[in-house]
């Protein structure tokens, strides 16, 4: 029977028949994977199949107890500081610590695996913010209420080098000044801000430089949206943790950098964000195509 189910739920999913049979599924996950023909289906089976070997889980009552992190720690202005010397340094950090921004907070090197693993099972906002957009509740059955916004990866930089080097890359791009940085992003903004990806080659971000979690079985938008679905479910209905696991979105992907995303604010840049991405989105411009 549960073979049986195997081979319906994936071909419910993906539209590709398989041949699933119990002789299969006792062979291990190769002979899984080759149950299925070519194309759609067997590359849908083989995502699950190796991300099962290696995927993680966390109960909701365990991310409850996640710590939350809403500070900027003293390393990030000393290491600003020696990198760009005292008087940009503390201009820089004025534009990364704004009130209203949460580059350090959600993406810093001090955000802890249990607070990543939050956000991205069960949308906990690793900064423990309480307003509108943010709070988050978990309820006695287990449901979890949040408006928290996040996808399917939770990822950081770790260390305070990693976290300037996109910075250092856009500053030495626009000149190497605060003043041409800004002109730049007046260039290229608009009154909802600036969008900015930095290639990691760019930013001489390494493998390493970078980590997180990410949705298991999620290597195309449709499995994404799959687990997203999934992870919709699993808060709205008390159920069990989603399977997700550890990524350095450096090393994995192709064509990996730091998404930073300005505002102006009292008529000043400010960076309200910065993180590794595996890819530069479309509503991004890429550092090397914007002069």
């Amino acid at each position: 029977m549960f073979a049986d189910e195997t081979r319906a739920l994936v071909e419910l999913l993906t539209g590709a028949p398989g041949t699933v049979t119990p002789v299969a599924l006792g062979s291990g996950p190769e002979a899984i994977v080759a149950a299925f023909p070519e194309g759609d289906g067997r590359t849908y089976v083989a995502d699950l199949v190796a991300d099962a070997a290696v995927d993680e889980r966390q109960p909701s009552e365990v991310a409850e107890r996640a710590p939350t992190v809403n500070a900027i720690p003293l390393s990030v202005a000393a290491g600003l500081r020696a990198e760009f010397g005292e008087v940009l340094g503390s201009d820089l950090l004025a534009m990364i610590c704004h009130p209203r921004g949460h580059a350090v907070q959600l993406h810093g090197p001090d955000v802890p695996d249990e607070a990543l693993m939050a956000r991205v099972s069960w949308k906990k906002d690793p900064m423990g913010r309480t307003d509108a957009k943010n709070s988050w509740r978990r309820d006695a059955d287990g449901v979890v209420h949040t408006k928290h916004g996040i996808g399917h990866v939770a990822g950081k930089f770790t260390t305070v080098e990693a976290l300037i080097k996109p910075l250092k890359a856009l500053l030495a791009h626009t000149g190497g000044t605060l003043e041409g940085l800004h002109a730049y992003l007046n260039r290229h903004g608009t009154i909802a801000g600036a969008r900015i990806f930095v290639a990691a080659e760019d930013a001489g971000l390494a493998p390493g430089d970078t980590a997180g979690f990410r949705g298991a079985g999620t290597s195309n938008p449709e499995m994404t949206d799959h687990w997203f679905r999934a992870r919709r479910d699993a808060m709205a209905s008390g159920g069990g943790p989603m399977p997700i696991v550890r990524t350095d979105q450096v090393a994995d992907n192709d064509s990996p950098g730091a998404a930073m995303i300005f505002r102006k604010i009292d008529g000043q840049w400010m960076l309200v964000t910065c993180f590794p991405d595996g890819a530069k989105k479309d509503d991004f411009i890429g550092m090397g195509d914007a002069p």
